[in-house]
């Protein structure tokens, strides 16, 4: 159809130019100036031809790949470094400028890089500086065990040398308590460790005076006062045993059944038994009298709450018995066990201290005792290295630590000014911007691993030294669109000091 309409425009112009140069000639042709135009309008109508509706095709849009160097800050007078494909002449002063800049600062960050992993390499202030401190303590306090082990072992001194031995089981084995569990940030540990040093220190102290009343024992004035705290207690034992023989043959004299038929017999039984109960308390107020002896304390209050004991429960079965009452004489009888073993552990207590008042005894406590005081010594060595250990935080310098930190802080941070500082014209400033993101995030990790450090806990640093994955990256994305500048714009190594 458009064909057909381009000829009938040619042989209607044909027409109108034949009638015209048929009136006038060629010279006399007074043809407007806008038939001249629609020739050309003609011609240029023909050339417009539109392909048929079915092979015509949608333009798509572009899709730009994502460039290596990424993301482009967003801003309207910068182009992306994909415009950077096309660079001028007068760029590449710029670029070398710009690569030299970026050289130096990447090598003074991996120098300060290194610097750093040299200074955590030496291990300061972390959970094996910890165990090794403990380490130390469990070794020496060891030490302290054999020699308390080794003292003499002698009937006279057992007893110390015992209790001193217990004592340092337990305080060893609260020591490497204490070295098996520490964890970082964990103080609950160190506290049950006081809890299990007090029992030890308790039965230590318990030792050590039982050794200074034995040495106390073999002054003459001690072994006046033990001779005669004994001599006007045998006395009293004697009537003790002839109160417990009394009321033996009473309640032998008893029937078999516990009834008493016979009205006499029952009284000259309630009479007997008033008897014994007052004799109860007659030899209690003896031994109230008695002088204790400072060194037999625990040996006299003993026979003291064995005669109290005696003198209540035979109050009590007086009050209460009547004949065929078989309960109070069996709860009399039961409490009387209690005072029989409470008269023999004051006994053998009071003998044994009465065997040491001996003088010949003196020379063998005078060696026990000097060696006792060297354990002693070692012991209170250990605990109290381990007081100001724990008292400055372990062997950790925390105020060194944070002032080193500090400087760290300090010599990265005037790296990240310098990189804040780069020339950041539009052909360069994508890749600059990526150094300065490094920068900061570096600096600011940094700066938490600085304020947030505690000793023994490597993670504070395993937290900053994470963060190095993302802050690599970004320098070398800036690294990779610096080369690939270096390369479009024919720059040589030599060009930038490489």
């Amino acid at each position: 159809m458009k064909r057909l309409n381009w000829q009938n425009n040619i042989k209607h112009f044909i027409e109108l130019l034949h009638k015209a140069t048929s009136q006038g000639g060629w010279y006399n042709l007074k043809v407007p100036v806008f038939l001249m135009l629609a020739v050309a309008f003609i011609f240029s109508s023909c050339q417009a031809t539109v392909p048929p509706a079915s092979t015509r095709t949608t333009p798509q849009p572009t899709v730009s790949p994502v460039p290596a160097i990424a993301p482009t800050p967003p801003q309207s007078d910068a182009p992306s470094i994909n415009a950077q494909a096309v660079p001028t002449n007068r760029d590449k002063p710029v670029i070398i400028e710009f690569a030299k800049a970026i050289n130096a600062l990447n090598k003074d960050w991996e120098g300060y890089r290194r610097t750093y992993g040299d200074w955590r390499q030496k291990g300061v202030c972390v959970e094996p500086a910890m165990t090794e401190s403990l380490n130390k303590f469990v070794a020496n306090f060891q030490k302290v065990k054999r020699t308390a082990s080794e003292l003499p072992q002698s009937s006279v001194v057992r007893s110390v040398a015992e209790r001193l031995a217990e004592a340092a089981e337990k305080e060893e084995a609260a020591l490497i308590d204490l070295r098996a569990n520490w964890k970082p940030g964990d103080e609950s540990i160190f506290q049950k460790y006081e809890t299990n040093k007090l029992a030890a220190d308790r039965i230590r102290r318990q030792a050590e005076q039982n050794l200074n009343d034995l040495i106390s024992a073999t002054q003459v004035e001690n072994i006046e006062s033990i001779d005669k705290y004994r001599k006007g207690r045998t006395s009293v034992e004697v009537e003790w045993d002839t109160l417990q023989k009394d009321y033996k043959n009473w309640r032998q004299s008893l029937p078999a059944d516990n009834k008493i038929r016979d009205t006499d017999k029952e009284k000259t039984a309630m009479t007997t038994l008033q008897k014994i109960a007052d004799a109860s308390q007659s030899i209690l107020n003896k031994v109230y009298a008695l002088p204790p002896p400072t060194l037999a304390r625990k040996s006299a209050d003993l026979f003291v709450e064995a005669a109290e004991k005696e003198e209540a429960a035979l109050r009590k079965l007086k009050a209460s018995w009547k004949p065929g009452d078989e309960e109070s004489i069996t709860n009399y009888e039961r409490e009387q066990l209690t005072v029989n073993k409470l008269r023999r552990d004051s006994t053998l207590l009071l003998e044994s201290m009465a065997s040491v008042s001996l003088q010949g005894n003196r020379p063998l406590l005078q060696q026990f005792s000097t060696s006792y005081g060297q354990v002693s010594k070692a012991w209170d060595d250990v605990l109290s290295q381990y007081d100001d250990w724990r008292n400055k935080g372990g062997d950790c310098d925390r105020n060194a630590v944070r002032q080193q930190l500090l400087e760290r802080l300090n010599t990265f941070s005037a790296l990240a000014q310098r990189v804040n500082a780069l020339p950041q014209p539009t052909i360069v400033r994508p890749l600059a911007e990526l150094m300065t993101q490094a920068a900061e995030k570096e600096e600011t990790t940094l700066r938490q691993l600085r304020d947030n450090w505690k000793p023994y806990d490597s993670g504070y640093y395993q937290n900053y030294e994470k963060e190095w994955v993302a802050i690599d990256r970004l320098r070398r994305q800036a690294a990779a669109g610096l080369t690939d500048l270096v390369q479009k714009n024919n720059i040589s190594p030599s060009d930038i000091g490489q």
